[in-house]
């Protein structure tokens, strides 16, 4: 049990088996053996624990703000995450069932995936479950292979991501797992069979690393896909599946307007105006998420070329032709 000064975080490997595991390198070739050692070096500084992310004592609060700004996601906030923010909060310790986020593109289920990250102040992978072509994305690939890495998950538990510090509990967003692909005897949906169950995740071991187990357990897996027609079912009896309907019009705005400050505040412009005019939210009410991130750091851009604080809706037009353009308008749907 963890003491007074490791309450509240997870032991996520025992130094033993990293001492034991650098034992087994010499017999690797060099550039194997000289990888893989300083990957565990990095490791072994980094210490054996990792903390839980903070459960502030207005997460209620922090749960109400997350359905504002998705309340198409409420039934999932409401049924998956709260009753685990619930239990940690008192002490225990809990995470939500992995999920399966249904719904057609454009619902916001990737922005609702890093939205949760900032909440929980914990960092937040992506996987494009579509480009991976084998489980070695997730749980990396074996020394057999000169180009041998460990997996985006052992990276992100050992080490963080963008900037954040590594935590038990990272939210890992796998997009798009109806459209896996890739040779099925290397399927990148196989390290999820075990991944999935907390009792299998808690010795989670990268294929790169073998003999070096990874408390796993604690990850916050949010799957999403367009339907369920080509997910294995025993894949399907692991998570917990919920129904994203399209946002509103008037969601759509506010989603818009919330997605622009971040824009502004990725690119660390103090002084310049987070808000956007009506007008521009109105004129891409159907533009999609990623293209509107782009369309918005091209305005701010112009804005600040000619002279300004703050964007103006000429800032905004733009002659490029886009999927899904007629007459000027976007279709309606999140990409």
């Amino acid at each position: 049990m963890p003491d007074g000064d490791t309450k509240g975080k997870v032991q996520l490997f025992e130094l033993r088996d990293v001492i034991s595991r650098v034992q087994l390198l010499e017999e690797r070739d060099k550039d194997v053996r000289e990888r893989m050692r300083d990957t565990l070096f990095r490791l072994t500084m980094s210490g054996e624990w990792r903390p839980l992310g903070s459960t502030q004592t207005s997460w209620r609060a922090a749960m109400d703000d997350l359905v504002e700004q998705h309340p198409n996601f409420s039934q999932c906030i409401d049924e998956n995450l709260r009753p685990a923010m619930a239990i940690r909060a008192a002490g225990g310790r809990a995470s939500p069932p992995p999920i399966l986020l249904l719904g057609k593109p454009g619902v916001g289920k990737s922005h609702f995936a890093s939205a949760l990250g900032r909440c929980l102040g914990v960092p937040a992978l992506k996987v494009d479950m579509a480009s991976a072509q084998s489980g070695s994305t997730l749980a990396g690939s074996s020394t057999f292979w000169s180009n041998s890495a460990p997996g985006m998950l052992f990276e992100t538990l050992a080490f963080g991501v963008e900037g954040l510090p590594a935590c038990a509990d990272p939210v890992v967003f796998l997009d798009e797992v109806d459209k896996a692909g890739g040779d099925q005897r290397y399927s990148p949906l196989g390290p999820l069979y075990s991944l999935l169950e907390a009792g299998s995740a808690r010795k989670f071991t990268d294929e790169a690393l073998l003999g070096l187990p990874l408390d796993a357990s604690y990850v916050r897996w949010i799957l999403a896909a367009n339907s369920t027609e080509s997910i294995p079912a025993p894949l399907l009896s692991r998570v917990q599946i919920f129904e994203i309907e399209e946002p509103t019009p008037a969601e759509r705005r506010e989603l818009l307007r919330r997605i622009f400050a971040g824009v502004v505040g990725d690119v660390s412009l103090g002084g310049f105006e987070l808000t956007v005019p009506h007008a521009v939210l109105d004129a891409h009410v159907g533009t999609g998420l990623r293209t509107f991130k782009r369309l918005s750091l091209a305005a701010i851009g112009r804005a600040l070329e000619a002279g300004c604080t703050a964007v103006r809706e000429e800032h905004f037009t733009s002659s490029e032709q886009l999927p899904g353009v007629a007459h000027g308008r976007f279709r309606i749907g999140f990409l």
